[in-house]
């Protein structure tokens, strides 16, 4: 439920589109210009939760399933 309420927050304050999530995160698209308002939540959820989030950037995402996916780290 943490993590839902993370990507509520996330859908509602920065436009996300979550693509992939499961019990141990999710993945989202953001515009670049709501990186920082992003990245405020993220501590913020953190603070509240006492749980750390890792991050990361693709350049792209091939999902076949849940279990089998391939993402090529971005910049």
């Amino acid at each position: 439920l943490s993590l839902c309420m993370l990507m509520e927050k996330l859908i509602d304050n920065c436009g996300a589109r979550v693509v992939m999530c499961n019990t141990d995160g999710f993945e989202y698209i953001i515009d670049k210009e709501m990186i920082e308002e992003a990245d405020k939540l993220v501590k913020w959820w953190e603070e509240i939760t006492g749980l750390e989030m890792e991050g990361g950037w693709y350049k792209c995402m091939y999902i076949r399933d849940v279990n089998n996916y391939i993402a090529i780290k971005g910049d």
